[in-house]
């Protein structure tokens, strides 16, 4: 007795099997998708509000001269019309070797959550 190579139940249910696996693939991609699109939208916000801050930090209520004084150490900013994300920490950073020819820029660290942008500032010349 031979069997044939599918009877047409078998046909239906491997369908049924198929389709239920290719929606859960498709739904777990999507879903991969998005959290990998996340972080770089927040990056890319991110930097905007860093550029913003540096084109007028009075706008986020900072006094321009103070950004490159040695007092400016560390400060937190709000998003400007978002209420429900965490402030921005700026964080000052200096050339640690002054002989790489980086002294003479600050670097304004901007970091929220987990994005991660900075920023450089051309201190004035000294006279020596």
């Amino acid at each position: 007795m031979t069997r044939p190579a599918f009877t047409l139940f078998e046909a239906l249910a491997a369908t049924v099997v198929l389709a239920v696996s290719a929606t859960a693939c498709a739904r777990l991609i999507g879903a991969a998708r998005r959290s990998l699109e996340a972080p770089r939208r927040d990056v890319q916000s991110l930097a905007r509000l860093a550029d913003s801050f540096m084109a007028d930090p009075t706008s986020f209520g900072i006094d321009v001269s103070a950004v490159s004084t040695d007092s400016f150490v560390e400060i937190e900013i709000n998003w400007p019309n978002a209420q429900s994300r965490s402030p921005v920490r700026i964080e000052r950073l200096e050339a640690q070797n002054p002989d790489e020819g980086l002294a003479n820029h600050v670097y304004l660290v901007f970091q929220s959550g987990d994005g991660v942008v900075i920023r450089s500032i051309a201190l004035p010349e000294t006279a020596p």
